[in-house]
């Protein structure tokens, strides 16, 4: 799943994984939460700032009730605040943005434990 309410970053995801995944969308972090209680999903890529629920409140709930499911977290914001505060509510990994490719796929890799698997996202 991709938590992002920002279509020109959605897109991009979507454009860099749609040939190794099947990707599910969620435009805030109350609809992320949602759906991972709802769902089943493999990896979530959560931005940290959007509206309704920022993805930082929506990873301390998912852990609340999904402590295994992979969550990575990425931001336009380098700052270190922003790591630090992903990895203490739970995060497994966190990427920036501009997205580097190279980055995504090998912190997807780690995750996923190397594995081939779906990140679902629902399409816009």
């Amino acid at each position: 799943m991709i938590a992002e309410d920002d279509d020109s970053s959605f897109l991009l995801l979507q454009l860099l994984l749609k040939n190794d995944y099947q990707i599910m969308r969620a435009i805030n972090g109350l609809e992320a939460l949602q759906m991972v209680r709802e769902g089943t999903y493999d990896v979530v890529l959560m931005d940290i700032r959007m509206p309704e629920m920022d993805g930082l409140e929506a990873l301390r709930q998912i852990r609340l009730f999904n402590p295994r499911i992979p969550v990575v977290m990425q931001t336009a914001n380098a700052f270190e605040s922003d790591k630090q505060s992903s990895l203490e509510a739970g995060c497994s990994g966190f990427i920036t943005k501009p997205i580097v490719v190279s980055q995504l796929k090998e912190v997807l890799k780690s995750v996923l434990g190397g594995g081939k698997k779906r990140v679902q996202e629902d399409g816009l």
